[in-house]
């Protein structure tokens, strides 16, 4: 039965992509494996044999032929930035979308989960640019409609003169086009070597701090946020960069360190 619940339904000819309990039992009468069996016993089989059927994780391979190389380098960035180095991660949060609900949220109460209207009015989407200090977890951003070169070059010049000019700055990135254009690479040549880029592999933005970041963003402004304009919803990630500066910032407890990554 563990063995039938491994296979795929699809080996088995049927119409399904993925097993449920009365299915497994469904199947293993009719390919003979069982005369008759309960559904309670095949779950608690299943139990036993630690088999979530019905969850899955989902992972994205890379096939960067220079995976390993900028990998290396990206974590060894990581641990120079806790010695001296300047080291900051740099990424867009696009598509955050302004959405006004018809009717207030109802807030939570005891015994009471917070109940939300489904109905919303769209009032358009930002692009974050945002940059997070590995030493300090600090984070400079800028809001914009589009996100394009243009734009990426305007927040770098924006950025950098608010950095440090004694030392050079690294920056960590991922592979988007943007990145990468002609007058990007005038603006690096321009800073003689002080601006460095350390772009990730490809499929692995795992590997940039600030998607860490975003997460917390995500959850803690954006997924429940009721916005009634785009300056309203620009108004506020301002003011969380702000709050998070002020109360959170703190280097994250990076701890991969090139290891061989499980399945």
């Amino acid at each position: 039965m563990v063995a039938l619940a491994c296979s795929d339904p699809v080996e088995h000819g049927l119409p399904l992509c993925r097993w449920t309990i009365r299915t497994l039992r469904r199947a293993a009468i009719e390919l003979g494996h069982v005369r008759s069996i309960a559904v309670e016993t095949v779950r608690r089989w299943m139990v036993i044999a630690d088999l979530k059927l019905h969850r899955f994780v989902s992972w994205l391979h890379s096939t960067d032929p220079l995976f390993e190389q900028r990998m290396t380098d990206i974590v060894g960035l990581y641990a120079d930035a806790l010695k001296g180095k300047l080291v900051y991660c740099l990424d867009e949060r696009t598509g955050m979308q302004a959405l006004e609900r018809f009717v207030p949220d109802l807030p939570t109460r005891p015994g009471l989960i917070r109940k939300r209207e489904f109905h919303y009015r769209r009032h358009g989407t930002l692009t974050l640019f945002g940059s997070f200090e590995v030493a300090t977890g600090k984070v400079l951003g800028l809001c914009r409609q589009r996100h394009r070169s243009q734009e990426f070059l305007e927040f770098m010049n924006w950025l950098v003169p608010q950095l440090p000019d004694d030392q050079e700055l690294h920056f960590v990135l991922d592979n988007y086009a943007t990145h990468k254009t002609k007058a990007v690479q005038e603006f690096l040549d321009g800073h003689d070597g002080r601006v460095q880029f350390h772009f990730t592999p490809t499929h692995a933005s795992w590997l940039n701090q600030i998607e860490l970041w975003f997460s917390t963003l995500t959850r803690r402004v954006l997924h429940l946020g009721d916005f009634a304009s785009r300056e309203r919803l620009e108004r506020t990630v301002m003011d969380f960069i702000d709050y998070h500066n002020q109360h959170d910032a703190q280097p994250y407890r990076w701890t991969y360190t090139g290891q061989p990554r499980e399945v």
